[in-house]
């Protein structure tokens, strides 16, 4: 129950105490300040909430930080390269414009290996058409294409080794 004890209010409980033969011997009492029982919640309740900000916060921060180095920074070497490709800049005179390095092995991951892999192919089949148009171009009409040109790109094998022949 609730007891007034020197003027102020106080949660209290009492409990008797038993000798061996069942009398009573004492009364134990134990009683806590109202006043002060609210007072250490309040602060309790707002530290358990301080606390709960603080770690949102760095949780905020980490995720951020988490999305910037395996998000976007690799999305956006992705979108440079891709613009320096429809640009005409395909990394044979300079490597370095389409340099991708992604460490993911998630999707993004997997864009940026696809997109290494295409630029490669596109500098192998540049590389080879630079190769044999300057043979032609040098008097050697027996050049032709070593490198095998898959999908879209075997009909500009085909028309480099119809151009040959008709030299």
């Amino acid at each position: 129950g609730t007891d007034i004890i020197n003027n102020e209010k106080y949660m209290t409980s009492y409990e008797p105490v038993l000798n061996a033969d069942g009398e009573i011997q004492y009364i134990m009492f134990a009683g806590i300040s109202i006043q002060n029982r609210s007072n250490n919640m309040t602060s309790i309740t707002i530290a358990v909430i301080v606390g709960m900000i603080l770690s949102a916060v760095i949780f905020i921060v980490l995720m951020t930080l988490f999305v910037i180095t395996n998000v976007a920074k690799p999305i956006e070497q992705m979108v440079r390269v891709t613009k320096n490709i429809s640009a005409g800049q395909i990394g044979i005179s300079d490597p370095s414009t389409v340099n991708i390095t992604v460490k993911e092995q998630n999707e993004i991951g997997q864009m940026g290996n696809s997109l290494s892999a295409t630029v490669a192919s596109l500098q192998s089949y540049i590389k080879e058409i630079d190769r044999v148009l300057s043979a032609l171009g040098g008097g050697d009409l027996t050049a032709d294409t070593n490198i095998e040109f898959i999908g879209d790109f075997a009909q500009i094998r085909d028309n480099i080794s119809t151009v040959a022949e008709k030299l």
